[in-house]
């Protein structure tokens, strides 16, 4: 029942997501009827081309004026980590809280006490200073500047370092380095800055109704728009789930690090470093398979739109007809000194005139399908490799904790102890 609830709850998201990221792009282009041809208004034709000579900046810091993905990124930390820091403190502050964690100190000593004095176990060094870290560390999580301490820290680690990694990540595979602190959706923030955009919406309807071949390159068109779509709501949704998560698991620390001074509580407190370990690789994970594809994605994008145009103009529904139809339709630019707009029904190969003429320079359709496919295809993979994204890091974070299961970490130390000098 919790895996259904948590599915629909994801799915729900998406499709909310979705929505707002269609509103944005159909607002601009629906809310009022585009000029006729003759006006000079900034509606009457797409900009394309003047959009990918003057690509956005890259936003220099986190404050998010720069994109949508951006201003989510920061709306969702802001409110996360207030919550992560009220129910830290809410708990260290609570009297019957640091009681219960004394006793269980003290129990903890007993225990070892009574275990050594019976001779059950044989104490080493490196023993010893273990369970002295352990309670250096209860206690300054548990003491005044707990919370101080713990953000300065383990907080900062796994949440400021998985920034950083990330941002390093896309700095390498995209070759423009980011500025320390900025969003690490600011790279896909500029990929969709140019893909979400009111023109993506006129070029659909403009080739619904530039001839038969038109509707099924609209079809694929919106199809490969609904899969960037896809991708940038999944990967905003992994990010902002493992980030709750993670942050929820850092504001109960202070329950599961008391659980590491018992053997037989200590596998409580390690899947509790395995979620953080896994919430933490997660996104790292996501932006490594990303970056791999950002560039490419980005230069199908311009090479699918680098080429088109579509200005607002009249057109017959039919040959010979009186009645006429207004709509985006596509800019022929075979001679860039006079490109004319196309009003005729157009196949792959060229217009239905031209062709009925046997002409062999005829303008071909402005949309290469191969173009097309090319940017359908690595959007789905993109969008594929983020579904698998959640069982690598988990497989990788179980093998990383399992490395202390049976006190492994515990013989570590107290080898290392022992190689400095520490006897039995």
């Amino acid at each position: 029942m919790l895996v259904v609830c948590k599915n629909i709850a994801a799915r729900g998201l998406s499709a909310l997501l979705l929505l707002v990221m269609l509103g944005l792009i159909a607002t601009p282009a629906l809310a009022n009827p585009p000029p006729p041809a003759a006006s000079s208004g900034g509606d009457v034709c797409t900009s394309f081309q003047d959009r990918l000579t003057s690509p956005p900046a890259t936003p220099p810091s986190g404050s998010g004026s720069q994109g949508i993905l951006t201003e989510i990124y920061v709306f969702i930390k802001n409110v996360v980590d207030t919550a992560t820091q009220k129910i830290f403190n809410t708990f260290i502050s609570s009297p019957n809280y640091q009681n219960a964690v004394y006793w269980a100190m003290v129990l903890s000593v007993i225990i070892f006490g009574v275990l050594f004095t019976i001779g059950v176990v044989q104490p080493t060094a490196g023993q010893v200073v273990i369970r002295l870290l352990k309670f250096g560390v209860i206690f300054s999580v548990i003491g005044p500047g707990g919370w101080a301490f713990f953000s300065g820290t383990v907080v900062r680690f796994f949440n400021d370092g998985t920034d950083d990694l990330v941002r390093s990540i896309i700095g390498i595979a995209t070759g423009v380095p980011l500025v320390p602190g900025s969003s690490p959706f600011a790279q896909l923030d500029s990929l969709a800055a140019f893909m979400i955009h009111p023109d993506q919406l006129k070029l659909v309807l403009g080739a619904i109704t530039s001839g038969p071949y038109g509707m099924g390159m609209a079809a694929l068109i919106g199809i490969g728009f609904g899969a960037f779509l896809k991708m940038l709501i999944d990967a905003l949704r992994l990010y902002a789930v493992s980030y709750v998560v993670r942050s929820l698991m850092l504001g109960l620390a202070p329950i599961f690090i008391v659980f590491m001074l018992f053997e037989k509580t200590k596998q409580l407190f390690m899947v509790w470093l395995n979620t953080l370990v896994s919430t933490m690789l997660q996104p790292v994970l996501m932006f490594i398979f990303l970056a791999f594809f950002i560039g490419m994605i980005d230069n199908a994008s311009r090479n699918l739109f680098g080429t088109i145009e579509l200005c607002w103009s009249e057109f017959e529904v039919a040959s010979g007809s009186t009645n006429k139809f207004s709509n985006y339709r596509f800019v022929d630019k075979s001679d860039p000194a006079n490109p004319t707009i196309i009003t005729e029904q157009m196949t792959f190969f060229g217009t239905l005139s031209c062709k009925l003429q046997g002409k062999n320079d005829c303008p071909e359709f402005p949309v290469k399908i191969i173009d097309l496919l090319t940017f359908l295809l690595l959007v789905f993979l993109a969008s594929r490799f983020a579904e698998v994204i959640d069982r690598i890091a988990n497989e990788l974070s179980g093998t990383f904790v399992s490395l202390d299961i049976g006190g492994r970490m515990d013989q570590l130390l107290a080898n290392q102890l022992k190689g400095s000098g520490s006897k039995k």
